[in-house]
């Protein structure tokens, strides 16, 4: 039998030094209290919250000499992932506090239920990745059309899986996709709880690669090259880096999927891909249109090929002008004269619908020709906003 722990160190959230502070564990506490409880305590006359790192530690001063812990707020990061938080802060110079935070739960949870694990075996699985697995990871270099679903049936067969993804947008489509397919889910940050009790697929954003979770199998990082992987305030970590540390210690593949791998992630890596011809059937086709070379366009925005592009339904078309978004090339309907400006002659343009801009002097004007007082204008030069 364990014994009961007398003395938490507890690291505090708040604002100043990145320190922990040991406290007395009431005995009423200590049925309830586990490494990354989020707990409440007193420093300094204000009430704060913090998480428990360690259990009596050797240099703690006696614990009748402590004060005691408030209460024991709920359930936050286990050992595990205290440990990567740690090696986190540590390899990007942060603050302990904030990589706690950010593998804690957005709300109290006080009860964590029981694992739903499904019994299911989706098909098709992806032959590629089942090689990766079977040599701990590697990159999957897949075209931005390619299906990322029979990937991450290969990777369910081996267990509990972990999947990161660019966005908030990404992440609910895929877990609606893995759901519809029978398989069990939980969407981060809103259902922490359900993946801390356990269940087949994990599905989150950045943050979610410091979840806490019973079992896991393998971990997949999708569109692995996307800066939104990497967080913009400091310290900048990147979610690629933490989930290669955290497969690292637990001893699990990582898969990181990508249409264009970045260098770190081809570092040391295997990768498998498809064939030549398959990868690029799987890429966008690139149409370059001249407008000035097409004689049924003239004046237009749109080239004859895109127009007849977009009137196929079977198609989708993204179509790139490459132009300013405002009018860079005014001339008056009555007199033809351009619109310039007065202080400096550069050409202006047309911001909004009652006044001319110039960009060279910053000077603004209203819609009026300066040959004839004319207050209409045409676009010699048209932009995609205007």
């Amino acid at each position: 039998m364990t014994a009961r722990p007398n003395i938490a160190r507890v690291l505090c959230d708040r604002s100043g030094p990145d320190r922990a502070f040991d406290y007395r564990i009431p005995d009423e506490l200590s049925a309830e209290i586990a490494i990354g409880s989020i707990v409440r305590i007193d420093l300094h006359g204000r009430k704060i919250g913090g998480w428990v790192k360690e259990f009596d530690p050797s240099d703690a001063l006696p614990a009748d000499e402590l004060l005691p812990l408030r209460r024991v707020s709920g359930f936050g990061p286990d050992e595990s992932v205290i440990g990567l938080a740690e090696w986190s802060a540590q390899r990007w110079a942060g603050r302990r506090s904030q990589f706690f935070r950010a593998a804690s739960p957005p709300r109290v949870v006080r009860s964590i239920g029981t694992a739903t694990y499904s019994t299911l075996s989706p098909e098709p699985r992806s032959p590629a990745t089942t090689r990766l697995l079977a040599r701990n990871g590697g990159v999957l270099r897949l075209p931005p059309t390619s299906d990322v679903l029979p990937s991450l049936w290969s990777c369910v067969e081996r267990g509990p899986v972990l999947v990161v993804v660019p966005g908030v947008d990404d992440a609910t489509i895929l877990r609606s996709r893995v759901a519809r397919a029978g398989v069990t889910t939980a969407l981060l940050p809103h259902e922490w709880a359900r993946a801390a009790a356990g269940v087949d697929v994990v599905i989150g954003t950045r943050t979610a690669v410091f979840a806490r979770l019973p079992e896991l199998g393998s971990i997949m990082v999708i569109d692995e090259h996307d800066e939104r992987l990497q967080s913009e305030a400091s310290p900048t970590w990147h979610a690629r880096e933490v989930a290669a540390e955290r497969g690292r210690r637990s001893g699990i593949p990582l898969i990181l999927v990508s249409a264009t791998p970045t260098p770190e992630a081809l570092h040391e890596r295997v990768i498998e891909a498809p064939s030549r011809e398959r990868e690029i059937t799987g890429w966008p086709e690139i149409v370059i249109a001249d407008l000035s070379n097409d004689s049924s366009a003239p004046g237009g925005r749109l080239s004859s090929t895109v127009i007849e592009e977009l009137r196929n339904p079977s198609r989708r078309v993204l179509c790139v002008v490459n132009r300013k978004g405002t009018s860079k090339l005014l001339a008056c309907r009555s007199c033809r004269e351009l619109a310039t400006c007065e202080r400096c002659e550069s050409v202006m343009s047309q911001p909004d619908d009652d006044l001319l801009s110039c960009a060279k002097c910053g000077s603004e004007r209203p819609m009026t020709c300066l040959n004839c007082h004319g207050m209409s204008f045409s676009n010699l030069r048209p932009g995609t906003a205007r």
